[in-house]
């Protein structure tokens, strides 16, 4: 039952999948820019403020495409997307990193 009027008008449950996949890509950002701020602020700092841009061009998207105001069920998709991505894709990211780094060592340490 709630669900059901969560979603009851045409496209909420678009938006929503929407928001969510957006949600998921600003925590990507976020977190890229954090890891990329340590070594070096002025481009974390950039990437920061893409990441604030691409956000503000979600959400107009969402509100041309979809009309009617951001309402609670985006808001909904945009923390399940944010809290998905930190729950576990955070650390597979960083493990993924590490590993790349490890092996760019490696072929560094090869002899031509």
């Amino acid at each position: 039952m709630m669900l059901e009027s969560l979603f009851a008008q045409a496209g909420q449950g678009q938006a929503f999948i929407h928001l969510t996949v957006g949600g998921f890509v600003l925590g990507a950002l976020t977190h890229l820019s954090g890891c990329i701020r340590r070594g070096r602020r002025l481009l974390g700092a950039l990437c920061d403020a893409l990441a604030a841009v691409l956000m503000g061009f979600m959400l107009l998207g969402v509100l041309f495409r979809f009309g009617g105001g951001v309402r609670a069920y985006g808001l909904l998709g945009l923390l399940i997307g944010l809290t998905l991505y930190y729950a576990g894709f955070s650390r597979l990211a960083e493990a993924l990193v590490r590993a790349a780094g490890r092996l760019m060592k490696r072929l560094q340490k090869r002899p031509a």
